[in-house]
């Protein structure tokens, strides 16, 4: 589960696996969405073996952004252009 711990801001998040030749290995839903706030989502994550048994080392980061803080950020850049 990826939870939103905000009493008041949404979330938007991605993910993403740092190495490309390791997107193969691993499936990620939803790899994209937004959570409102106190909320959660379940995240399944399976890996996948395509080969002869053998360690994998994959690194996954998940990019959160506070919508709040973004919407004001966007509003602000247009009031400045």
């Amino acid at each position: 589960f990826l939870k939103n711990q905000s009493n008041k801001d949404a979330i938007s998040f991605i993910w993403h696996v740092t190495n490309p030749e390791q997107v193969r290995h691993i499936r990620i839903q939803p790899v994209r969405g937004k959570i409102q706030p106190r909320q959660s989502l379940p995240i399944k994550v399976t890996f996948m073996a395509m080969e002869a048994p053998a360690f994998q080392d994959i690194d996954l980061v998940c990019e959160i952004y506070n919508e709040t803080t973004l919407n004001q950020y966007n509003i602000d850049l247009k009031k400045w252009e």
